[in-house]
């Protein structure tokens, strides 16, 4: 028997086991299978976990690692932190496995296991690291910074802690910020490691900043190194406000002080301030939240330069207030109480405070000062000037404590009216003539006798000299007057201007009245000349440089006008012309003949530098320059020398005033009276009122103010006081937000008030400007010299600074550089054969002397244009440019002898007609006859291109008649009228005789011998038969029939006053209507007769249209004296008043016609008689 070896290698499952005998000397081999049920199991492993690094500190990558025995074995390891899987599963490698690198966990211990998956042989195992992984907290490092490195007391300053470690992770948890030992604050710690905190109120100094990191779970605490920051003291600004402006005398002033911290800085300044007149210490206050006040109670009156001055702190820097200019005026004190100037007496409103005249009083005001009303309308209601309040009338007058109004009628005698001029307190006798009670009776006018009795004279006609004349009857003396009833009853009376009266037997003279009683014979053509009339243009036979000519002169012969022809003196080389001066001159061509002496153009008259020659004006006589030409100066710095475009050498003042012969500066004082000054917007010859409240000499007193009164006085009210927004203000003071505005008590007390124009306010720092105010509160800066360009002050004539021919020149412009006047010397080139002068358009151009460059091309000095030859090379005009000849000068012919070929100082070659015709293109003589019309020729005054019509009057073709005339008739056409006739439609008229069939026409020779002339206006025509209208002719030939009195009522004449027959309450009355009966007025008599046995006071009264009784007084009227509507006065009845005063007879007897006029010629006596 044989035992095999022991077998370790069989791998776990069921194995055949075969046995194989070699066989021996005796016996063969031989072999045998044996199924065995052999079952081998997987064998146990084991593992040892480790770490690489035990303990770690946080943000370490840790590796763990795993020995599996025994060895041999394979597989993986797959390792855990917490229970969380390492990745994937490590190989083994010879027994060992690795974990992949991973992050370190939390502070703290942590399981670390490891798992063998086992193999084909050995079974799966698992082990821990004995003791587990230790997790350290990991160090931080801390920085601190500022921003702003260093600031001011109250700035903002952030300071930032930057929190950072080796484990790379940002730690989390709260820095503490300190400055020094103080704690400022904490923050949390961002994503990005940063905590910030902000803090304002660092004290003044400087202070080492630090940070405390509190560590979190994972990282350790740290703190910073310190960093220095520096704080400044806060800067300031210290402002001072007066609660008045100027303050009263006697009243306290309270002065407002606050301290502001100026940014960056912050903060509420605390400490002191003190207060300063002038550098004198008025004393110290305590700052409580940046303000404190000040009151002053013992400043002296006058001006004070007020300052506060904040002395600073531990934060905040000293700082120092502008300037405040107060004021102490004075005032009025009156019963302990302070008024200011202009207040009322609260007890007389026409006394007030006026401190310059009493300063512990009122005074009185002016007479016409506005006060209380009275209860009447008519009156004024203004101050004596005494203390008192009086009611002058004003219009009207005041009767029985009434108002009445001018021209209003007495309710008792219509004859009585109010005439301011004559009486104011009583009724005054109305004019002569002025209608009143209708006497009833349709002959007889009812009007005013002038001494307040009512009289009836009768209509249409005049009682002269006891003779008794009919309306518009000729004063047998004097045709220019005649009879007017309504103008004078007992007078003649001057006719209309116009109407016709005597002829003087001139034609060219028109007879007519002057309105003022004389016949004036009125030249209307032509001229008068020694008693002869003479045609407009007719010239004087003994100088043919004069002629008839209305428009200078109608008794001689004037002037012709300078430059119309006369006698050629055959040469070809001068002018022919009248000089107008009554001469015929002739001057050569471009040139002058001036008291025997020959000037060329251009030339100056020696003995007046602002005239010279000028052919193209006047050939033989100076003409004046052109206005604004130099001329020699009067040494006055304030004028202008210029001429003034008549021939004077004028020195116009342009800056300031001219005083007493003395430039005097705008703005400059009166040295005599400091409220006057040179105000050039008022006055530049004398010294102006200053403005109203402008500051002017001190009185003394410390209780009034010093101010012009806008009348060139210094007066001393007073000061008073506004209350503006709630706050108070003395009078004078300015308006802080507008120094056009004060504090003008007397205006308004609530508002503020607009400074009067011209008062001065904020300068614009422009000397060349006047800075006042508007009147309107708006404060202007008026140009009052030179010019304002580009925001600089320029002096007038000054030269611009880049340009010697531009200048300042207000005339031309105020804003912007003028050129100066062409051929004004400027900069020289440097070349002896040039001129250096200005080119009139603000440039220096450098001809050579003498010579024009025009073009490209040279010209000599008086080189014609070859393309114009009314311009010509003129280097003292321009040497650029062709300039235009003058006036006059000859130029090329255009072939007619009655043209003048000269050139018109515009570049151009007139071709004028000179004192001729140019008809259908041929030349005609002035005066030449038509040779078709001898009542027409040429005129060149009146058409140079046609033949004109003749003045009327002058002969034409004879008809061969002896009894005519033949003369034309202003139209062209020649007429033969009878001798002082005219011959109208072919029929024949003696002068004066009237057109049959228009009596406002007549035949006036002098006017028209072939037409009707319309009567002058006022003359009397044919009667419409109706007495109350005059039948007079109106412009245009028209025959008019104007009412003259009462009323035309159905084409039929109704006397003023006269009742309706068919209302008695409604009657004439021309004021309310002159075509209709007017409604009466309420209480006036309607009518009513006086019969016997009745009541006398039983007349009637009219109300609302309706005649009603009344009854006052008993007395009876006499029996048997009806006379028709009688009136109660006085309680008695009276008659109507008939002519002459004479009553009815008593038998109830009629009055005759004859008689009544009789009565109606005596009743211009105007007499009564009460009926007894």
């Amino acid at each position: 028997s044989a035992t095999s070896p022991a077998i370790s290698s069989l791998t776990v499952g069921t194995h055949v086991v075969t046995v194989s005998y070699s066989g021996d000397e005796s016996y063969l081999a031989s072999s045998a299978t044996l199924v065995v049920d052999q079952v081998v199991e997987k064998a146990a492993s084991s593992l040892v976990v480790s770490s690489a690094s035990n303990p770690s500190t946080f943000g370490d990558l840790l590796t763990f690692g795993a020995a599996v025995s025994p060895a041999g074995t394979t597989g993986t390891v797959q390792f855990f932190v917490d229970n969380q899987a390492i990745g994937a599963p490590a190989k083994l490698v010879d027994g060992f496995a690795s974990s992949p690198p991973v992050a370190s966990p939390e502070v703290g211990t942590h399981s670390i296991e490891a798992i063998y998956s086992g193999d084909d042989s050995y079974l799966a195992s698992s082990a821990q690291l004995v003791g587990g992984q230790v997790v350290d907290p990991a160090p931080t490092s801390l920085l601190i910074a500022s921003s702003p490195n260093s600031s001011r007391y109250g700035e903002p300053v952030t300071l930032t802690a930057s929190v950072t470690s080796p484990s790379g992770a940002v730690p989390t948890g709260v820095v503490d910020f300190f400055a020094g030992t103080r704690a400022l604050g904490s923050a949390a710690v961002d994503v990005a490691g940063a905590a910030s905190i902000e803090e304002a109120w660092l004290d003044a100094g400087e202070h080492a900043l630090t940070a405390l990191f509190s560590g979190d779970t994972n990282h350790l605490a740290a703190g910073s190194e310190p960093v220095a920051h520096l704080v400044e003291q806060a800067s300031t600004a210290t402002t001072l406000r007066s609660d008045l402006e100027p303050a009263l005398y006697g009243q306290a002033l309270t002065l407002a002080i606050e301290v502001l911290a100026q940014a960056p800085g912050a903060g509420v300044p605390a400490g002191l301030v003190e207060l300063f007149d002038g550098e004198e210490s008025l004393g110290t206050s305590e700052l409580e939240d940046g303000r404190t006040v000040m009151v002053l109670d013992d400043l002296e009156i006058g001006s004070h330069e007020l300052s506060a001055r904040y002395l600073g702190s531990q934060s905040h820097l000293p700082s120092a207030s502008a300037a405040l200019s107060q004021s102490i005026a004075p005032s009025c004190i009156v019963g302990g109480q302070v008024f200011a100037a202009e207040d009322p007496d609260p007890e007389n409103a026409c006394a007030y405070c006026n401190p310059a005249s009493n300063a512990t009083g009122w005074s009185l005001r002016l007479p016409g000062f506005a006060c209380p009303q009275d209860e009447h309308t008519c009156t004024l209601d203004v101050c004596d000037g005494a203390g008192s309040c009086t009611h002058p009338i004003a219009e009207g007058c005041l009767i029985e404590e009434a108002c009445v109004a001018e021209r209003e009628r007495s309710p008792a005698n219509d004859c009585l009216e109010c005439i301011p001029a004559l009486s104011l307190s009583s009724y005054s006798a109305s004019a002569r003539g002025l209608v009143c009670a209708d006497d009833s009776s349709e002959m007889t006018d009812d009007v005013c006798d002038g001494a307040a009795l009512c009289v009836h004279p009768l209509k249409n006609r005049c009682l002269i000299d006891g003779q008794i004349y009919a309306g518009g009857a000729a004063n047998p003396e004097n045709s220019c007057q005649a009879c007017d009833p309504l103008a004078s009853f007992e007078g003649w009376t001057d006719r209309v201007a116009g109407f016709p009266c005597a002829s003087d037997e001139r034609s060219c003279t028109l007879d007519a009245c002057d309105g003022a009683g004389l016949c004036e014979h009125t030249l209307y053509a032509g001229c008068l000349i020694d008693s002869a009339c003479v045609p407009a243009g007719a010239l004087d036979p003994e100088n043919e440089c004069r002629d008839c000519n209305p428009a200078l002169a109608t008794g001689a012969y004037s002037d012709r006008a300078r430059g119309l022809a006369c006698s050629d003196d055959g040469l070809a080389n001068t002018l022919d012309h009248c000089d107008g001066a009554a001469a015929c001159v002739h001057p050569l061509k471009g040139q002058c003949s001036i008291d025997g002496t020959v000037y060329d153009a251009g030339s100056a008259n020696p003995e007046n530098p602002c005239q010279s020659c000028d052919p193209g004006s006047n050939a033989t006589a100076w003409t004046n320059r052109l206005e604004g030409f130099p001329c020699p100066s009067d040494e006055l710095a304030c004028t202008e020398d210029v001429c003034d475009g008549a021939g004077s050498c004028e020195h116009r003042l342009f800056i300031g005033c001219l005083i007493d012969g003395a430039c005097v500066g705008a703005g400059a004082l009166d040295p005599r009276n400091d409220c006057k000054a040179c105000l050039p917007s008022l006055s530049t010859s004398s010294h102006s009122p200053r403005a109203q409240g402008v500051g002017c000499a001190d009185d003394g007193e410390e209780n009034t103010l010093d101010v012009c009164d806008g009348m060139a006085r210094c007066t001393h009210p007073l000061a008073g006081e506004c209350s503006i927004d709630g706050q108070t203000w003395r009078a004078g003071s300015a308006n802080p937000d507008n120094p056009c505005q004060s504090c003008q008590p007397a205006s308004s007390v609530t508002a503020w008030t607009d400074r009067v124009a011209g008062y001065p306010c904020s300068s614009d720092g422009l000397s060349c400007t006047l800075d006042v105010c508007d009147g309107a509160g708006r404060c202007e800066h008026s140009l009052v010299n030179g010019c304002l360009i580009n925001g600089t002050c320029v002096g007038e004539r000054a030269e611009a600074p880049s340009n010697p021919c531009t200048e300042c020149n207000p005339a031309l412009s105020t804003s912007a550089w003028s050129p100066m006047l062409q051929g004004i010397v400027c900069i020289d080139d440097g070349e002896e054969n040039t001129l250096d002068v200005c080119d009139g358009a603000g440039l220096c151009v450098h001809p050579l002397k003498g010579e024009c460059v025009i073009g490209g091309e040279l010209f000599l000095s008086g080189a014609a244009n070859p393309d114009n030859p009314c311009q010509s090379c003129d280097p003292s005009a321009s040497v650029s440019a062709w300039t235009n000849l003058v006036a006059g000068f000859p130029c090329a012919s255009d072939g007619l002898a009655c043209t003048r070929d000269v050139c018109d100082g515009a570049g151009a070659c007139l071709h004028t007609l000179a004192e001729s015709c140019l008809i259908d293109g041929a030349c005609v003589a002035a005066g030449e006859l038509s040779p078709e019309n001898d009542c027409r020729a040429c005129d060149p005054r009146l058409d140079a291109q046609g033949y004109s019509p003749r003045s009327a009057g002058l002969e034409c073709s004879d008809d061969g008649l002896a009894n005519t005339l033949d003369v034309c008739d202003g139209a062209g056409v020649c007429t033969h009228p009878l001798t002082g006739q005219c011959t109208i439609g072919e029929a024949i008229y003696d002068s004066g005789s009237p057109n049959p069939d228009n009596p406002c026409q007549v035949c006036d020779p002098r006017n028209s011998e072939s037409a009707w002339t319309d009567r002058v206006e006022g003359f009397p025509c044919p009667s419409d038969g109706l007495s109350c209208t005059q039948d007079l002719c109106a412009q245009g030939g028209t025959c008019e029939h104007r009412l003259a009195e009462g009323c035309l009522i159905s084409n039929a004449c109704i006397a003023e006053g006269a009742l309706d027959p068919a209302n008695d309450c409604f009657a004439c009355q021309p004021e309310e209507s002159t075509r209709g009966y007017s409604l009466k007025p309420v209480s006036s008599a309607c009518g009513g007769a006086c019969a016997e046995d009745l009541d006398c006071a039983s007349g009637y009264y009219c109300t609302s249209g309706v005649c009603r009784h009344q009854k006052s007084d008993r007395m009876q009227c006499e029996s048997d004296s009806e006379c028709g509507s009688g009136t109660c006065q006085e309680g008695e009845c009276r008659e109507p008043e008939l002519s002459g005063g004479l009553a009815c007879s008593m038998g109830g007897g009629e009055v005759s016609s004859v008689s009544l006029a009789l009565l109606g010629l005596l009743g211009l006596l105007g007499r009564r008689r009460r009926r007894s």
